[in-house]
C-alpha cells in the first residue's frame, strides 16, 4: 500500500512540474521582448511635475478643519 502512495506522489510531482513549466514558458511570452519608455509632455500651466506625472496642488477646500465660527 505504501509502495502505491509513494508511486501516485512520484506521478503527481512529474505532472505538476510540467505543468508549471507549461504555465511559466506561456506567461514569459506574453510580456514583449522590447520596452520603450513612455512620452513625456510637459505639464499644463498650474499643474506640478513629479518626473512620471502631473498633479494638481492642493489647496485649502475646507476639508478636514474646525470651520469658524
Amino acid at each position: 500500500m505504501s509502495l502505491l502512495r509513494l508511486g501516485v506522489i512520484l506521478v503527481l510531482c512529474i505532472c505538476l512540474e510540467a505543468v508549471h513549466d507549461g504555465i511559466a514558458k506561456r506567461q514569459a511570452d506574453q510580456y514583449p521582448r522590447k520596452a520603450r519608455p513612455a512620452d513625456k509632455r510637459p505639464c499644463p500651466v498650474g499643474m506640478r511635475d513629479d518626473g512620471t506625472s502631473c498633479w494638481k496642488d492642493s489647496y485649502g477646500r475646507g476639508a478636514g478643519r474646525v470651520p469658524d465660527k
